[in-house]
C-alpha cells in the first residue's frame, strides 16, 4: 500500500518524465489513441476493420475506402503487437462485427515486447477487465506503473476534462481512426545511417507474440469473419537490409489470405515516404487503391 502511494505520488507530483525511468502516462500523446478509442466505443457494422501498428493507422486512410462505397475503422496504434490486440479484440470486436479484418503485420512487431504499446493503450482506454489481461502478459514493472497511475486517475475522474488535439506535430488525426502526414523523406543520408546501425539482419519471432497473434486469428474463425493479413510497403532500401523476407512471407502465408505490399507495388522512397518505413499521404493513396482493386477482384466484401 505504501508503495503504491508513493508511486502514484511520485507520477503525479514530478513533471520531468526523464526522472521517471519506469513511470510513463502518454495519455493524448503521438498516435491520437486517446481519439481512437473514443470513436471505436460507438463504431459497429464495418465493412472492413484495421488492425495493427502504426503502419496500420498512417496506412490506411477512411476516407479513401468511403469514397469507394466501404464503412472502415481504424484500430491501428503506436507499437501494437499482438498481445495488444489480442485483448482489443476480446473486448470490441463483436461490438465493431466486421465483414473482413485487414491485420497489418510488420515483422517487427512480432519481435517487439509490447510495453511501448501497452503503456498507450493503458493510458488511452478505460479500465477494462481485458485491459488488466493484457497488463499481464506484458508483464513489465513499466506496465504495472503506469497501470497503477491510470487506476488512481479514473477513480477520481481526473481525465474527464482532457480533449486531445486534433492536430499535432505534423499529424492530423482523421475521423476513422487514420492519422495523416503530408511530409515526405530525406532518405539519402538516413539510408546510410541505418545500413551502418543495422547492417544485414533476420527478422526474428517472439513465441509469445506468435501465439497471441495465433490466438487472433483463432476469434475471427470462431465468428466466422474473413481476416487478410498485409505488409505495407516500407521503403526499399529498408526492405532489402533483411535477409530472410521469404521465410517471413511463408510464416504468414500459412495462415490464410497474405499480401506483401513490397511486391505488388513499387513507390518511391522519396515522395511516397515520411520516414524510412511509414508512409505520407502520397503513398497512402496509391497502397489503398491498389488494396481495394485486390478486395474487389477477390469479392471480398458482399456487395
Amino acid at each position: 500500500m505504501i508503495y503504491t502511494l508513493l508511486l502514484i505520488a511520485w507520477a503525479h507530483l514530478i513533471p520531468v518524465n526523464a526522472l521517471k525511468k519506469n513511470m510513463h502516462y502518454p495519455i493524448g500523446s503521438f498516435g491520437h489513441m486517446h481519439s481512437r478509442i473514443a470513436e471505436a466505443e460507438q463504431a459497429q457494422h464495418l465493412d472492413i476493420l484495421f488492425l495493427g501498428s502504426s503502419h496500420a493507422y498512417r496506412g490506411f486512410d477512411p476516407r479513401i475506402f468511403r469514397e469507394n462505397g466501404f464503412h472502415t475503422f481504424n484500430f491501428g496504434s503506436s507499437s501494437q503487437t499482438p498481445l495488444q490486440t489480442l485483448r482489443l479484440m476480446e473486448q470490441y470486436l463483436d461490438q465493431l462485427d466486421p465483414k473482413l479484418v485487414i491485420f497489418e503485420v510488420y515483422p517487427s512487431i512480432f519481435q517487439n515486447d509490447g510495453v511501448e504499446s501497452s503503456l498507450d493503450i493503458v493510458a488511452n482506454a478505460p479500465v477494462t477487465p481485458e485491459l488488466l489481461q493484457m497488463a499481464g502478459s506484458v508483464n513489465h514493472i513499466k506496465t504495472y506503473h503506469t497501470l497503477f497511475y491510470d487506476l488512481f486517475r479514473e477513480f477520481f475522474n481526473l481525465n474527464d476534462g482532457f480533449r486531445e488535439p486534433k492536430v499535432r506535430g505534423g499529424d492530423t488525426y482523421v475521423s476513422g481512426g487514420f492519422v495523416e502526414t503530408a511530409k515526405t523523406y530525406n532518405y539519402s543520408p538516413v539510408t546510410e545511417k541505418i545500413k551502418r546501425d543495422w547492417g544485414d539482419r533476420d527478422w526474428q519471432i517472439r513465441e509469445d507474440q506468435w501465439q497471441a497473434f495465433r490466438e487472433i486469428l483463432t476469434l475471427f474463425r470462431e465468428r466466422k469473419i474473413d481476416y487478410w493479413l498485409v505488409q505495407t510497403p516500407v521503403t526499399r532500401a529498408a526492405y532489402d537490409l533483411y535477409q530472410n523476407n521469404d521465410y517471413v512471407d511463408s510464416l504468414f502465408a500459412a495462415q490464410g489470405v497474405y499480401y506483401n505490399l513490397n511486391k505488388v507495388l513499387t513507390l518511391d522512397d522519396h515522395s511516397d515516404f515520411m520516414d524510412y518505413h511509414h508512409l505520407n499521404q502520397s503513398g497512402v493513396k496509391r497502397t489503398n487503391e491498389a488494396l481495394i482493386r485486390l478486395i474487389r477482384e477477390r469479392s471480398a466484401i458482399p456487395e
